[in-house]
């Protein structure tokens, strides 16, 4: 499949590829750079605990996203596409259930929530 493509293709990947990268440096820069000025040093310091959480998550998974790629890649063009549908509407459920679950959650007082 590679080979019908091109070299073409393979230059227009890597230089997408290549862009994305870019962009992200330097919105990482800007953050570093900006962020620190309009933050206290707690706040900051939230910011900075949540993000590393965060890069968590990518390995929570323990390889099952990886499982589901290799399953799902035999499947025909109809089945991806009915599996997008599924998971837009699945999807599209949950966003307003975590947003009033996180705003019931903002309104509750931190001492209520405060755990230990």
């Amino acid at each position: 499949m590679i080979a019908r493509r091109g070299y073409s293709h393979f230059l227009k990947s890597l230089f997408t590829a290549g862009v994305a990268q870019l962009f992200l440096i330097a919105a990482a820069g800007v953050q570093a750079m900006l962020l620190p000025r309009f933050l206290s040093v707690r706040d900051y310091g939230l910011w900075k605990t949540f993000f590393l959480y965060a890069g968590f998550v990518g390995s929570a998974h323990f390889g099952l996203l990886d499982g589901a790629y290799v399953r799902w890649a035999a499947r025909s063009d109809d089945a991806h596409r009915d599996l997008s549908l599924t998971l837009l509407r699945l999807g599209m459920l949950l966003l307003p259930v975590l947003l009033v679950g996180s705003l019931i959650l903002r309104w509750i007082p931190s001492d209520v929530r405060a755990i230990g």
